[in-house]
């Protein structure tokens, strides 16, 4: 409960006292008194005024409610509970008992008891606003996003100007995958509340996944500065930063993250990530194994050790941890890709090719399951077949550096030098530190008789990996 700087609580307690005072059985200004004191968040002498009233007049129904209120505030959900039942019992039309009741059961997580209450709220007052949203809410969680929506737009329907109603919706619409009305809701809600944070951040998570980048960061930048203390944000912004290639800032958000959070699991898994993708691997290591200990079912954490394996060529680990991913998430493609990466690495071909297309059939816009089916393919010498996964890997995503690298590889094999160079070189335009590129597009300059270019290639190579020592 917000206290409410525009009354001056302190004189309205005093002046309530002094009425006690006068008639200790002043049943009104015990009531009044527990407003006050719960206005500004002393529960407990709240809840002491409150009861006083019930003590001298059993029958007061408001009291009940209120204490509800109260008891809502301080956790105690089944005395709330308790309260509300009493105050319907002795007020079938009393609203908010039914609107208090069904906050506690929601919190609960019983849901069908909060909407039932919040449906008997409804058929009291159709136009109670507050409630279409609270029982939205219950069914965003649930699930049921075409019944969310419905409720916020009953809302909104009654007042356009309900900043929340919007900012709610459009996390109904991220849920369902429709991200552009998110993004309308969102934004009309931030023109209604300039500092809504939680606009902010949704907006960027709708930005993130239409693939708008530089609009998500500027969403989570400015959710920041609103609220400098909120680590999930820091995540948020990390992981489009990983997505960039800016490995450095997205390892700095995640950092702060933890520092504000340090049971932050997700944090640890998506830094080890980063980590992983820097080729720091012991400190990948690290991290994702942290987020095991802070949370032994998080699937995430468990297929990025899984990668992290994978580069320091400890296969069968790698394999322990995929599929211990898999186990706890049957459905997180980035663990099958992962799988599947170890599987190619040991030759075992047909398992990674199951693996990830398993992935691509979960998710078809994961890039890497493509780039990994596909090496597979070319060290089956099916190269055409390598070629199609590879550019389907760049029509996801058209600065997948390995993606450019792999089908360089491929057109190398197939011997179209010039198709090879041109991926090589973008390859290089993308990640000027990698030396494999150079070699490899040095290799393509020889078998077309350029020699000066293919020297200058590997002589570039030697400086590249000299430097990454």
């Amino acid at each position: 409960m917000k206290t409410h700087p525009e009354q001056d609580y302190s004189v309205v307690i005093h002046h309530w006292t002094t009425a006690i005072q006068r008639n200790p059985k002043d049943t009104r200004a015990y009531y009044k008194r527990g407003i006050a004191y719960s206005r500004t968040e002393e529960y407990t002498k709240a809840i002491e005024d409150f009861t006083m009233v019930i003590r001298l007049d059993i029958n007061y129904t408001r009291v009940y409610t209120k204490r509800s209120v109260v008891y809502n505030c301080k956790g105690e959900y089944d005395r709330a509970i308790q309260d509300c039942t009493e105050a319907i019992r002795l007020d079938a039309q009393d609203i908010m008992a039914y609107i208090s009741r069904g906050i506690a059961y929601a919190i609960m997580g019983k849901y069908d008891l909060a909407l039932h209450d919040f449906s008997k709220a409804i058929a009291i007052n159709p136009q109670c606003i507050f409630v279409y949203n609270n029982r939205g809410i219950i069914y965003n969680r649930q699930g049921d996003y075409k019944q969310a929506v419905w409720n916020y737009t009953t809302a909104l329907g009654y007042d356009p100007s309900y900043a929340a109603a919007y900012t709610n919706r459009g996390m109904a619409y991220n849920n369902a995958g429709e991200y552009k009305a998110a993004i309308q809701d969102f934004t009309e809600a931030i023109r209604l509340v300039s500092k809504d944070t939680v606009a902010y951040t949704n907006r960027g998570i709708a930005y993130t996944c239409t693939g708008n980048d530089k609009a998500a960061i500027q969403d989570f930048t400015e959710a920041i500065r609103l609220d400098p203390e909120n680590a999930s944000v820091y995540n948020h912004r990390g992981l489009v930063y990983t997505h960039t290639g800016e490995y450095k800032a997205a390892i700095q958000d995640f950092t702060i993250a933890l520092k504000l959070d340090p049971a932050y699991v997700a944090a640890y898994a998506n830094r080890g990530a980063a980590y992983n993708a820097i080729d720091q691997y012991d400190q990948a290591l690290k991290d994702c194994t942290q987020a095991i200990t802070l949370d032994a079912q998080y699937a995430p954490a468990y297929a990025n050790r899984g990668a992290a394996y994978n580069a320091i060529d400890q296969y069968d680990q790698a394999l322990k941890d995929c599929t211990q991913a898999i186990t706890l998430d049957a459905q997180y493609a980035p663990a099958y890709a992962n799988r599947g990466a170890a599987y190619n690495a040991i030759d075992q071909y047909d398992q990674a090719l199951k693996d990830c297309t398993q992935a691509i059939t979960l998710d078809p816009l994961f890039g890497p399951a493509y780039i990994t089916r596909g090496m597979t393919y070319a060290h089956m010498d099916q190269h055409d077949r390598a070629l199609v996964d590879y550019d389907k890997a760049l029509e996801i995503d058209a600065k997948d550096v390995r993606a450019y690298y792999h089908r360089g590889k491929a057109y190398y094999q197939k011997g179209e030098y010039e198709l090879a160079i041109e991926d090589f070189s973008k390859a290089i335009e993308l990640d000027p530190i990698d030396a494999r590129a150079y070699y490899s597009r040095g290799d393509a300059y020889n078998q077309q008789g350029n020699r000066e270019r293919a020297q200058a290639d590997f002589t570039e190579a030697k400086q590249r990996q000299a430097k990454s020592r």
